[in-house]
């Protein structure tokens, strides 16, 4: 499957479009995610006419650890003593929250770290 978004007049990524297929070519307008990242761009990244590429900002670690603070805050509940997930579930996240704070290590704002999947977003 490849992901494809839809780039406006001043290109910048304004609708995704996902194939099944390989083989099948998106319109003009259309243009293929970033696999070396990957990752997809966020609505609104925008795309270099003359690199061909997504241009995805790398986050300061100042925003990297704000993102990765907010994300330890929305998972506290998971590691209470009367949280009602199953003990499976909650090692899971405790698996995720650990990746969240290792994630950080050595992160200077100069490489791209991908974005973790939350257990609860998984597939």
């Amino acid at each position: 499957m490849k992901h494809y978004y839809k780039i406006d007049e001043n290109n910048i990524a304004v609708e995704g479009l996902f194939t099944l297929e390989d083989g099948v070519t998106p319109p003009a307008d259309y243009k293929e995610s970033v696999p070396q990242y990957e990752t997809y761009p966020a609505l609104g990244t925008l795309w270099d006419v003359a690199g061909n590429q997504w241009n995805i900002p790398v986050p300061t670690p100042e925003t990297r650890r704000a993102q990765r603070d907010e994300e330890l805050a929305i998972s506290d509940w998971t590691q209470m003593p009367d949280s009602p997930l199953s003990a499976s579930d909650k090692e899971e996240w405790r698996v995720y929250r650990q990746a969240l704070r290792d994630s950080m290590e050595g992160y200077d704002g100069t490489t791209f770290v991908p974005r973790l999947i939350r257990p609860d977003r998984a597939q």
